[in-house]
């Protein structure tokens, strides 16, 4: 008799690091992150706002299939890249300098008429350059990154080191270029969960004016409620966010914001959670009950959770507002810290 449960067992996987800065990332908060996702059975792991992907590439685990997706072109054609021309990526940045006018050269040229490869060394080196690591989109002459504390991040030997890891990575990842709820609606599957990293409430054009609007927290909340799957969503403390997503479990955190060396602050995070049918809340107590539910799908080799191929290319969003570092210290609701 065959059986048709499906694998939730993760295997070991060597974690790696952003190749640059984004404006929002998880440098702080993806060990926690990533704690609470390998909590959760699941054969499917699945970002649709992955941006940089700071919690997905430090991941110790990870399960059969894995699904990146940003909107933002960019972002996907470097995944591309550093997947299949690694050496080649690399070699670009042999004789770059971490110069203001070479960041002024390189905002001005359309990525459109660039190869693939010279498309990605560019992005990488503006999102290095750049201060709080916000996208181009966002550039401006007046947002070069330049420190008295510490030295050049853009360096050749840096580069490689990162791209190395990263390209060993990103090998067996699907990626996608689709809307977040297109992306949501075509992989949930009873073992997909998936992790959620919008634009922050009040910072919806922070990755390009007209991606992600205040209303589409609401649709995301009433999407929620009916998934199939199970999520983790990370969004900044707000009133306005603690009601759209009420009849979910929220848990209250403190991280750090960190833009630069010298300006550090500490800020409130919400780490929301639920699905797995009508959008009850995933627990650890309820995890493995509701797996049982589902033990007559097919397995993955039978039934694959993803759509498209893997060299798609991405165009320009991604996920939260004012913060590239955050940093969670406590929580106040929900699970107790561990």
């Amino acid at each position: 008799m065959p059986n048709n449960t499906p694998d939730t067992a993760l295997e070991p996987v060597e974690p790696a690091e952003p190749i640059a800065a984004w404006f929002g990332g998880k440098k702080y908060l993806a060990k926690r992150i990533a704690a609470r996702i390998e909590a959760v059975p699941h054969t499917c792991y699945a970002e649709p706002f992955c941006g940089m992907a700071g919690v997905f590439l430090r991941r110790s685990r990870r399960p059969k299939s894995e699904i990146l997706n940003d909107i933002n072109a960019d972002v996907v054609n470097l995944y591309r890249v550093v997947r299949e021309h690694p050496d080649e990526l690399v070699r670009q940045f042999g004789w770059v300098l971490s110069a203001r006018a070479e960041f002024e050269r390189l905002i001005e040229i359309p990525p459109e008429t660039l190869t693939d490869v010279q498309r990605a060394a560019r992005f990488a080196f503006l999102q290095t350059v750049m201060f709080a690591g916000k996208p181009a989109t966002m550039g401006s002459r007046g947002t070069v990154s330049v420190s008295a504390y510490h030295p050049a991040k853009l360096t050749a030997a840096r580069l490689r080191r990162l791209v190395s890891r990263a390209h060993r990575r990103l090998q067996g990842v699907h990626i996608e270029r689709l809307d977040w709820r297109t992306f949501l609606r075509r992989h949930d599957k009873p073992f997909t969960l998936f992790y959620i990293d919008p634009p922050y409430f009040g910072h919806e054009n922070d990755y390009g004016k007209g991606l992600f609007e205040r209303e589409d927290f609401a649709r995301m909340a009433e999407l929620l409620r009916g998934l199939r799957g199970r999520f983790i969503l990370s969004l900044n403390d707000r009133p306005e966010v603690r009601e759209i997503f009420s009849g979910f479990q929220i848990e209250a955190v403190e991280t750090l914001y960190s833009p630069n060396a010298r300006s550090t602050r500490r800020v409130g995070e919400l780490l929301i959670s639920g699905g797995g049918g009508g959008g009850r809340s995933v627990t650890t107590s309820s995890v493995s009950t509701m797996w049982e539910v589902h033990t007559t799908l097919p397995t993955m080799r039978n039934a694959s959770p993803h759509g498209s191929a893997s060299n798609a290319a991405l165009s320009a969003a991604a996920t939260h507002p004012s913060g590239v570092s955050r940093a969670r210290r406590t929580v106040s609701s929900g699970t107790p810290s561990t």
